[in-house]
């Protein structure tokens, strides 16, 4: 009965043993994305630092269209929205590094969409950045994009918290029960997001 009713809510037990230990848990640990948050980025900022915003957009969502990351839907969809008639070029060699970024070749030149650490390893000069605000302030996730050894600009995208998430929280821990969250996101994001849920143990 109660392994039925906790499906009915969305709650999964691989099987009787779970259900039954689960009285024996001392911590709750949380993902964040699609767990704590909705799991849909949005775009919150557009910095065009070399050439037009639109060619950085349709550069990146070229690239970002292969990942499956939310933060890459985010990129494709805003692309779509703001320049529907434009078709990204074809990728090839793509490739993805968890917690990086990802990048590609488009007409010969190599495309990064990524961190700024994944933009400095591949020697890409970050110093345009100092002249544009800082995106990751807050719960925002930074995305830089480059082409060849440009950077072609920067872009901000956040994902907003699930409205039941900080009351889960505090419920949690009025049972007495430890919470932290796990991430594969930045720090600074990962940090800001805990703090809006009332987590203040944090794995990023």
């Amino acid at each position: 009965v109660g392994s039925g009713r906790a499906a009915e809510l969305g709650v999964l037990f691989r099987g009787g043993a779970e259900l039954e230990n689960a009285c024996k848990a001392r911590t709750v640990v949380f993902d964040k994305t699609g767990t704590l948050t909705f799991g849909t980025p949005e775009i919150t900022d557009v910095y065009a630092i070399n050439g037009s915003a639109q060619d950085m957009f349709i550069l990146a969502a070229a690239v970002e269209h292969l990942s499956e990351h939310p933060v890459a839907g985010a990129v494709t969809r805003y692309a779509a929205y703001r320049w529907p008639g434009a078709l990204p070029p074809r990728v090839e060699y793509f490739r993805s590094v968890i917690g990086r970024g990802v990048s590609g070749t488009v007409e010969g030149e190599k495309i990064i969409c990524g961190s700024r650490q994944m933009l400095a390893e591949a020697g890409i000069d970050l110093s345009p950045l100092e002249g544009v605000p800082d995106v990751r302030a807050g719960a925002r996730t930074e995305i830089c994009v480059s082409r060849g050894d440009t950077l072609l600009g920067v872009l901000g995208a956040a994902d907003r918290l699930k409205p039941g998430a900080a009351q889960c929280v505090r419920e949690l821990r009025d049972m007495g029960l430890g919470v932290c969250m796990l991430t594969g996101d930045n720090e600074r994001t990962a940090r800001a997001i805990a703090g809006l849920a009332g987590i203040e143990d944090v794995l990023s």
